[in-house]
Parts: C-alpha cells; sequence; structure tokens
C-alpha cells in the first residue's frame, strides 16, 4: 500500500476533542459512505467529520465523553442530520494564496514560485535569516487566530486553495472540527507534459494528509478549462487523478472546481464524485439572479448529480460606501448586498452540497489595481491585516453562528446627505429594536437582516437591541457627499477578475 497504517486503537475511527468555552466536547467520525453520481442518484449517503458546531474559543482542558450513537452526524435520505436533530449544511469559505510563497507577494516578477524565492534569498542574505523568515512567515500567515475568526462566523468548512499547505493549519482544522477540501495546484491550464507531476502532487497530498479526519474530499483541479487547448488529454488526466484518490483512498470523495465559462454539459464536471463552480454572478456580469437561474438548471438536467459554489464574492472596501450601492463600485455596501442574496440563494437550493465563500480575507494578487488599492483582492469577509471584520462577515455570522449577537450596518459610512436614512441590523436574535437618541424608533421581528427608516437631523445616535447584545454608531447629517466614500477611477489595465 502506498498508505501509512492507520494506528489501531480502542476508539479507532474516533477522535475526542478538547472543550471550548463551555461547551461539550464534540464526538465525530471519519467514515464517508461514498456518493455514487449516477444518472439515476436517489440519495446522496456522506457521514462527516464535523467538529465544535458553532463554538466560540480554544481551550485546552481535554474532554472526555462516552461515545454515544447521538453524539454523530446521521443519514435521513438525502440529508445530513446533527445531534440536535436539525440538518446540517456544508457552508464555509476558501483560504487562499497567499498561505503559499509566491513571487506577487514580494512583487517579484520572474522569481515566482517558492523554491525560487527561497534560492533568492538564500543568496542574499543567507541560509541561517532565510530559515528564520520562514518561521515568521508562516507564523503570520497560517494562524490559530485566523482559525478563530472563521469559528466565530460559523462556518463548518474550509477550502484550502489552490495548494498544498502547511501540516500546522491541518492539524488546526482537525482540531476545531473543519470539513477540508484538499487540493493540487493543476489549475486554469493542462499541460501535456505536466501530467507525470499532477499525479506525484496528488500521491504526495493525499500520503501526506491521509489521517486528518478533517479532510472530506480530495480536489484535483481548478477552472482547468481556462485555457486547456488539448482537451483530450485533459479528460483523460482528470479520469488517471480521479482513479488515483478512489484506489489510493476509498472512504473520501473526489471533487474540482469549475470555470465560470465552463457549461453543465461539459464532460469534464462529471468525472469526479462531486462538482463545484466558480460562479461570480452580479460581480463580474450584471444579475444576480442568474445564480438562481443557474443551479435550477443544471439541477433539472442533472438532478442526481451533487452540486456546490467553490467559489463566490464580491469586492468590498471598508472605506467606500453608498446609500445606493450597484455592481464594481467597491463599496462595503455592495459587497453586503451580494452575499445578502447569495445567502438566500442558497436557502432556496438545499439540496447543493456545499458553498465556499470566496474569500475569507483580503489577499495578496500583484497583477490587480482594484478598489483603489492596488496588489490585493478584496473579497475577503475580513481585511488583509486581520483587523476589520466588514459588514458582510457578521451577515454570515447572522445566518451560522449560535454566539448571541448584534449589529449594526454602514458604521463607517458616517457622513449623510439624505434627509432619512436606512439603518441596516443583522443579528441572529428573532426581535430586534432599535434606538435613536435614546428614544425607541421601532421594533422588528424576523431572521438575519432587520432594516429600518429613520430621520437623519444633525448628528443621531444610533443603538440596537437583541436580547442582552447590544451595538451602537453615530451617523450625521451633510450638505454635501464625502468624497472619500467614492473610489477614484484610474487608467488602470488591471483585469478585474485576477
Amino acid at each position: 500500500s502506498l498508505l501509512p497504517p492507520i494506528p489501531d486503537s480502542p476508539a479507532r475511527g474516533v477522535l475526542i476533542f478538547p472543550n471550548f468555552g463551555e461547551a461539550k466536547a464534540n464526538i465525530a467520525t471519519n467514515t464517508i459512505t461514498k456518493i455514487i453520481a449516477m444518472k439515476h442518484l436517489l440519495a446522496t449517503s456522506i457521514t462527516i467529520a464535523l467538529l465544535s458546531l458553532g463554538l466560540a474559543g480554544c481551550g485546552e482542558k481535554q474532554a472526555t465523553k462516552e461515545v454515544t450513537s447521538d453524539a454523530f452526524v446521521t443519514i435521513q435520505g438525502q440529508d445530513l442530520i446533527k445531534p440536535d436533530g436539525t440538518k446540517l449544511f456544508i457552508m464555509g469559505t476558501n483560504l487562499g494564496n497567499w498561505l503559499n510563497p509566491e513571487g506577487y507577494m514580494f512583487k517579484f516578477n520572474k522569481t515566482n514560485s517558492g523554491r525560487f524565492i527561497n534560492e533568492m534569498f538564500c543568496q542574499l542574505v543567507g541560509p541561517d535569516f532565510t530559515a528564520d523568515f520562514w518561521k515568521a512567515f508562516k507564523d503570520n500567515y497560517v494562524t490559530r487566530e485566523d482559525i478563530r475568526f472563521i469559528k466565530e462566523q460559523g462556518a463548518n468548512t474550509i477550502r484550502l486553495a489552490h495548494y498544498q499547505h502547511d501540516q500546522y493549519f491541518y492539524d488546526l482544522c482537525d482540531e476545531v472540527g473543519m470539513v477540508v477540501w484538499a487540493e493540487i495546484p493543476y489549475i486554469s491550464e493542462h499541460m501535456p507534459n505536466g501530467r507525470e507531476n499532477t499525479i506525484s502532487q496528488m500521491k504526495e497530498l493525499i500520503i501526506q494528509n491521509y489521517n486528518h479526519p478533517c479532510i472530506v474530499c480530495w480536489g484535483v483541479s481548478n477552472e482547468i478549462t481556462i485555457s486547456t487547448r488539448d482537451k483530450a488529454d485533459m479528460l483523460d488526466n482528470h479520469r488517471e487523478l480521479n482513479d488515483l484518490c478512489h484506489k489510493m483512498d476509498s472512504t473520501r470523495l473526489t471533487t474540482l472546481a469549475c470555470y465560470a465559462m465552463c457549461g453543465p454539459f461539459n464532460p469534464v464536471a462529471h468525472i469526479t464524485d462531486l462538482v463545484s463552480w466558480n460562479l461570480y454572478l452580479g460581480w463580474y456580469v450584471p444579475g444576480l439572479f442568474l445564480n438562481d437561474l443557474w443551479m435550477d438548471f443544471f439541477h433539472l438536467v442533472y438532478p442526481g448529480r451533487p452540486l456546490g459554489f467553490s467559489e463566490y464574492g464580491a469586492e468590498g472596501m471598508p472605506n467606500l460606501h453608498s446609500s445606493k450601492p450597484r455592481r464594481g463600485d467597491h463599496t462595503e455596501e455592495y459587497q453586503a448586498k451580494y452575499h445578502e442574496y447569495m445567502l438566500r440563494c442558497f436557502d432556496r437550493h438545499k439540496w447543493m452540497w456545499a458553498t465556499h465563500v470566496w474569500n475569507m480575507f483580503d489577499f495578496a494578487a500583484d497583477a490587480r489595481d482594484q478598489g483603489g488599492e492596488p496588489g490585493m483582492n478584496h473579497k475577503g469577509l475580513v481585511t488583509f491585516d486581520r483587523k476589520t471584520r466588514k459588514d458582510s462577515f457578521y451577515l454570515y455570522k447572522a445566518w451560522w453562528s449560535d454566539e448571541n449577537f448584534v449589529h449594526i450596518c454602514s458604521k463607517r459610512f458616517t457622513d449623510r446627505t439624505e434627509r432619512e436614512m436606512e439603518v441596516k441590523v443583522y443579528s441572529n436574535q428573532k426581535s430586534v429594536a432599535l434606538y435613536v437618541n435614546g428614544e425607541k424608533a421601532g421594533e422588528q421581528t424576523g431572521e438575519h437582516v432587520f432594516s429600518f427608516r429613520v430621520p437623519l437631523t444633525g448628528e443621531i445616535e444610533v443603538r440596537a437591541v437583541a436580547g442582552d447584545c447590544t451595538d451602537t454608531a453615530s451617523f450625521r447629517h451633510v450638505d454635501t457627499p464625502n468624497p472619500s466614500y467614492k473610489l477614484v477611477k484610474t487608467k488602470s489595465k488591471s483585469a478585474n477578475w485576477v
């Protein structure tokens, strides 16, 4: 066998993880009943390693608990059922390129891989300093704090795009119970002379990570149809990778992420057990409603094919604002509007196997010049420096997290020209009351998103109350728009999709 043996133990296949705050220990299995994607598939059976749903923070105290059947995720028809009896949806985020030391992070042009960067550093400053640098690099880019953000949001899955990641991060995912999609860097273009490398990388990915219970599927490629010319060889390469995964690991599923222009009939989308699409409908192209049409059409044609969204998102700058947000303005408000639609859209399509928002954090992308900050992709729900949670972060928390909270949106949009303004509030509580200058302005019952209209004269102090949670914000009326809230157009030729 190519794989190292799994150590025998009295509780083989069962992992007991630490307590998190006041929450009880979570028990999970790494047993997966393989999805057979046949034409007349009627049911999907998965038992997934899922731990610590909706927990707040990390602790060190070890928990002990007798393993009982009611501690596991179970199957009812096509549904995953949590121990509390409610349906479980695999919903989360991508962690992207910055975890891999690529040239664009250092403004290099030709030195564009980890090996070349390491060699150049060694020549410039010596191996000892270089070793210290990489240690500091890893400590800052792969951190427990990143996991805390993701857990706070309430996500339960991470797609580790688009490369092999550090063992430390897989260990963190094991510890907190993330469902992980791990993939190899077979991206954008199939190279006929690169097949041996894809096979080698997939073997190494599986051998090195087979015993991580967090991993639920192996990803064979990402957006491979973007510029591929030899389609027959590309398809054959995918079949070989898919067979290799099943031979080396019969317990896990295979998947791939398709490019937006890869249609539902493309044969590459029907090789792996699962399939997901990278679609930015409503950002790169107009029409948020196209997301519904796309999902409905695919499901109509292939009702038994497990479909997910592996990437979706919109740029959002926390310093750019508009009371009438529109596609392409890079405002925090449009990003929130986009994600409000997408979450409702996914709620209308509960049969999807997983969704992964792009991206959890803003990240470096040297070819970009968008949003007034060159060299960055701003689709993150949190800024690159991890200091600012954008409104969209709190939207997902309102949908996914069990931690009680309330959040007033557009706090950074202080200066307003309108005489009556919308105050939008995100919360996972069923009722929200709004106070303006100490006086109750209204109360609403609902879910996730609450909207109030309030008069704006002079400066007002706003307070939102949901149960025992409160949040405050200040707004003021001005006669002319604050120019700093609007993106200044440049002559940049940067591709928006980089």
